[in-house]
């Protein structure tokens, strides 16, 4: 048996012999021991490579996000594959695209979805009923492996349940002769090569899917400086219903718990509480309810949580404000700004951002190894994590154009003023939400707020409208702010129409989804 060397395989070699019985994935009362994963990846990898896998091959993951998923991607990582992960909640016309686009040669995927594909009239009633649910398409150049429950299946495939009953195969021999790390602690680099190994695929149009590429050398740098900000000890905890921040724990050593984001709030705050959460990574949206939960009824968050680090989404200091009031005084909050082609750019401690006021969104200082340059007011970015380019694209600039708009202020943090390609073009006016967004958030009662401009065609010109979540406030309410006082804007930024809706939100990160609400004022006519 044939494998790979490198830093991401020598962190899960190095555990398994430091320490083989350490229980490092919890999923309901389900306990996942690193040897345990160091030995299913094995067998992953040998009824791989029995049924012809090569080095190279492509493979597309739409496996649960639990241990399976972590096993899995430690096979491929020992067999050097080039791995897409396509976020299913994106829409199901943007996953086809971008799975024509990759074309698998390999696909583990979830046997619930594999069903569908086998019972039309199952698949007709689910499709009807949850629409905005992912759906894998038939994929005939691609051989699958089914994860998750048995189920009565009858297309070409393996089971990957059967595979990890059998023993673990004893003939490993390692391709590459990188040295075997002695500790656990901080050296886990072994020297990687610039292959591709990670292909991630978020939102984009439908006609030109962008998938990110990303290296073992890029992926690794990036985990190392984000484990930097956990506080690693035996006793830590991450609790997460997402699979890369369980992989960023496991990378790093610390433990993750597993949760359904579905839970009502009391019983999410009781679970962090009974299982002695220490850490939860996640977007803002993840923390409303939680928020307005403790807010009602006069209770903090549990005393367990030591730090919470938001990040995928914009954190404003309406939100921190909010989330300062209702927890504990030793519970820590970083705010890290990214982008999947960069995975960390800046950090800023929250309970600092949440009093500094400046003219758009505080980032922080760029992190370790991060250089950043800004180019016509564009965010420019060079360093050891950045991708190696867009698959199947012209390689990437040696700075990367990250289409944020940001400036250093006079403390020289970083301080994002806009979004490029979210910029709004009115009478000849160029008008960048972000910078007004900020400002919006800020207001009581509003839980969220984004500005969307939405071609006229009788006006011939863009109409501005400002969408809110939120309550207790009015249009006149907002109108009347924004023309004076401390939460006034510029004159040419005034909206046209002010919405009061629940924003609608996609993938995994649960970003505010710009398009469907567009969408929605044109079908409307609003």
């Amino acid at each position: 048996m044939l494998l790979y060397r490198s830093s991401l395989s020598n962190i899960l070699v190095t555990l398994n012999k430091t320490e083989p019985l350490r229980i490092m994935i919890t999923e309901g009362q389900k306990s996942v021991a690193v040897s345990e994963i160091y030995n299913d990846a094995l067998k992953i990898a040998f009824h791989l490579q029995e049924l012809g896998f090569e080095t190279g091959d492509r493979v597309a993951i739409a496996a649960p996000p639990n241990g399976e998923f972590i096993k899995i991607f430690y096979a491929l990582v020992f067999l050097k594959a080039v791995v897409a992960i396509i976020d299913p909640e994106m829409g199901r016309d943007n996953y086809q695209s971008k799975l024509r686009q990759f074309n698998p040669n390999w696909a583990f995927v979830d046997s619930r979805l594999l069903l569908l594909q086998e019972h039309p009239v199952l698949r007709y009633f689910y499709l009807k009923k949850f629409r905005t649910t992912p759906y894998f398409p038939y994929t005939p150049t691609a051989k699958m492996i089914a994860c998750g429950a048995i189920l009565p299946i009858f297309q070409k495939k393996k089971f990957l349940k059967r595979w990890l009953k059998a023993s673990p195969p004893a003939d490993i021999r390692w391709a590459n002769n990188e040295p075997e790390i002695s500790n656990g602690s901080d050296d886990l680099r072994a020297p990687d090569s610039g292959d591709e190994f990670l292909i991630t695929y978020t939102s984009g149009t439908l006609a030109e899917p962008k998938g990110v590429v990303h290296t073992f050398a890029s992926l690794f740098h990036s985990i190392t400086l984000i484990g930097e900000l956990l506080d690693r000890s035996t006793e830590n905890l991450i609790a997460t219903y997402l699979p890369h921040y369980m992989l960023i724990g496991f990378c790093v050593g610390t433990p993750s718990i597993m949760y359904k984001p579905a839970l009502p709030a009391a019983d999410r705050l009781a679970f962090f509480d009974t299982r002695g959460v220490t850490t939860i990574m996640g977007p803002p949206s993840d923390f409303i309810s939680l928020i307005e939960y403790c807010e009602t009824n006069k209770t903090l968050f549990p005393a367990s949580l030591q730090h919470l680090l938001l990040g995928a989404a914009p954190v404003t200091r309406r939100f921190l404000k909010r989330l300062s009031e209702v927890i504990q005084p030793h519970t820590r909050i970083t705010c890290l700004y990214g982008m999947t082609e960069n995975l960390l750019v800046a950090t800023i401690d929250g309970r600092f951002k949440k009093e500094y006021e400046c003219e758009g969104d505080l980032l922080g200082k760029p992190a370790k190894d991060v250089t950043i340059k800004i180019v016509e007011n564009e965010i420019c970015i060079q360093s050891g994590q950045l991708f190696k380019g867009y698959f199947q694209l012209p390689a990437r600039a040696p700075f990367h154009p990250s289409g944020d708009l940001g400036a250093f202020d006079k403390n020289n943090f970083l301080v994002l003023t806009g979004r490029k390609k979210d910029m709004i073009i009115r009478r000849h006016q160029n008008i960048y939400p972000a910078i007004y967004e900020s400002t919006v958030n800020q207001m009581d009662g509003v839980t969220e707020a984004v500005f969307v401009g939405v071609y006229d065609d009788e006006q011939h010109d863009e109409k501005v409208y400002l969408i809110i979540e939120g309550d207790r406030l009015s249009k006149n309410d907002v109108f009347q702010l924004l023309k004076t006082g401390k939460y006034s804007i510029d004159q040419e930024a005034l909206p046209d129409e002010i919405l009061f809706m629940t924003l609608p939100r996609s993938g995994r990160q649960r970003k505010v989804d710009k398009t469907a609400i567009r969408d929605y004022i044109k079908q409307n006519q609003l």
